[in-house]
């Protein structure tokens, strides 16, 4: 058996950050989804219409129009769909315009 006669320190490698997974939205665009929903909900009397229009829950876009939720990428496509706009439109807060009348859109 060998005696260590000085300290010997090993450093164990850097575990890298987990990858964000591709459906998580940054906290400024989670805002602008959340944004399009209050529009839509204008548009369209209710969440549960707006929700059956969506082919969702009802709960699920209720608990995510309320500050509460957190919206995803597959939220924000079918609220571009429709609202009749491109996706990139709602999450980079593009649309709804602001100043512009929720009812019309102009």
């Amino acid at each position: 058996m060998t005696i260590l006669r000085e300290p010997i320190f090993w450093k164990r490698e850097r575990q890298q950050k987990p990858i964000e997974p591709p459906w998580r939205l940054t906290p400024k665009e989670q805002a602008n989804v959340k944004a399009a929903i209050a529009a839509l909900r204008i548009r369209h009397r209710t969440l549960a219409k707006m929700a059956q229009l969506m082919g969702m829950n009802h709960k699920t876009l209720e608990w995510n129009a309320h500050r509460r939720g957190k919206p995803t990428r597959a939220m924000a496509v079918k609220l571009a769909a429709l609202a009749c706009v491109s996706t990139e439109d709602v999450i980079y807060g593009r649309w709804p315009k602001p100043g512009c009348c929720p009812y019309c859109g102009r």
